[in-house]
């Protein structure tokens, strides 16, 4: 309100701001008085050292009242260092020389997504075209559902270890996945996982006869007091959530989606996939493979801080990627399986060590 007609403004947010649910509203607001001169930002590097988040420069101008959007709106990810980028830009047109630019015209700029367009490199929208109409959005493929959310971690969740020491019936012990990183592979060794859940649905007068169990529940009564817990038919039942495919909710430098030979119990810091009609074993391969992992960097909400992605539930279901019906039956089928089936037992690297790996690249070009 502040600016006069043709009035520039900038503003440094959080990337985060434009993905979150308060932006539709400014969007709105804005889009009826501004155009959009450029959005920049700058993926590899963080702008202040005492702010653990990724930032985006927004550069708007006041539009005549009743005047049609500006035409030309810059998106810009920068490909140099700010320090250098701002030594080299005197004007709009300059973002070209530092920076992968999209362009779109004032109209499409304010309907368009803007955090893909700043975030997601030129590889990605140009696999994207390629690729066509053989990307579809995940949930065509297979469910995707949360985990489990225990509502008393330390009670329901042990090393196996403990649960030996505690002498609590291997009945009532199923293994969990509780994050990607308790499975170095692809291949999730259901016997190798170090942490097991406390399982059991049974009654008080049934779970007698088990003394390890009932000892082990006995000792944790308060528990029951817990606004979750008290929910429940009994505080001591886990809700069973068991797939064998599974997605990661937050992502950094490492990308895996782990893949269990038998169901998992899942924690609710992973994503549970179970596929509709499709190739349990291709559609693993498909999410482990580069471009799913170039897909979600690209896509994915830097909202942690530090870069970290993080993705919902209904976002994850959006996700695009090859859809594997398309081989399901042809010999390509009997390729992409051997090839991830040499990668997924090995353990998965970040990302710059990825890239290199030989039997990565065969999984890839099949």
């Amino acid at each position: 309100r502040f600016l006069p007609e043709g009035g520039r403004l900038g503003f440094v947010l959080s990337q985060a701001a434009l993905e979150a649910g308060y932006w539709e509203g400014l969007r709105r607001f804005l889009a009826e008085r501004a155009n959009v001169l450029a959005v920049v930002s700058s993926p590899a590097e963080r702008w202040f050292a005492d702010a653990a988040i990724h930032g985006v420069i927004v550069i708007l101008e006041r539009r005549t009242n009743g005047a049609s959007p500006r035409p030309l709106a810059r998106f810009a990810r920068l490909g140099v260092p700010m320090v250098d980028a701002a030594a080299r830009v005197r004007g709009l047109a300059d973002l070209d020389v530092v920076a992968e630019v999209r362009a779109l015209g004032g109209a499409e700029a304010w309907l368009s997504p803007w955090a893909p367009l700043v975030r997601a490199p030129d590889a990605w929208f140009a696999a994207s075209r390629e690729a066509g109409g053989l990307l579809v959005p995940l949930v065509e493929l297979c469910d995707v559902n949360l985990g489990v959310t225990s509502g008393a971690n330390k009670f329901f969740y042990m090393t196996r270890e403990e649960a030996k020491r505690r002498e609590i019936e291997t009945c009532f012990l199923a293994p969990v996945l509780r994050s990607p990183r308790a499975a170095p592979a692809i291949h999730a060794d259901p016997l190798r996982l170090a942490t097991v859940a406390f399982v059991c649905d049974l009654a008080p007068d049934a779970l007698g006869k088990y003394p390890g169990a009932a000892a082990y529940v006995e000792a944790n009564g308060a528990l029951e007091l817990r606004p979750m817990l008290a929910t429940r038919k009994r505080w001591w039942s886990l809700p069973v959530r068991l797939a064998r495919l599974f997605l990661a909710k937050t992502y950094d430098s490492r990308f895996v989606q782990p893949l269990s030979p038998t169901p998992l119990l899942a924690d609710q810091r992973v994503y549970m996939a179970h596929p509709r009609g499709v190739d349990l074993e291709l559609l693993a391969a498909t999410l482990n493979g580069t471009l799913t992992a170039l897909a979600i960097e690209s896509l994915g909400r830097a909202s942690l801080g530090d870069g970290a992605l993080e993705w919902s539930v209904g976002d994850i279901r959006r996700l695009p990627v090859l859809d594997v019906r398309a081989i399901e039956r042809s010999p390509a089928a009997g390729v992409v399986r051997e090839a991830f089936r040499a990668l997924a037992r090995r353990p998965i690297g970040t990302v710059d060590r990825e890239a290199t790996a030989l039997d990565r690249q065969v999984l890839d070009r099949a």
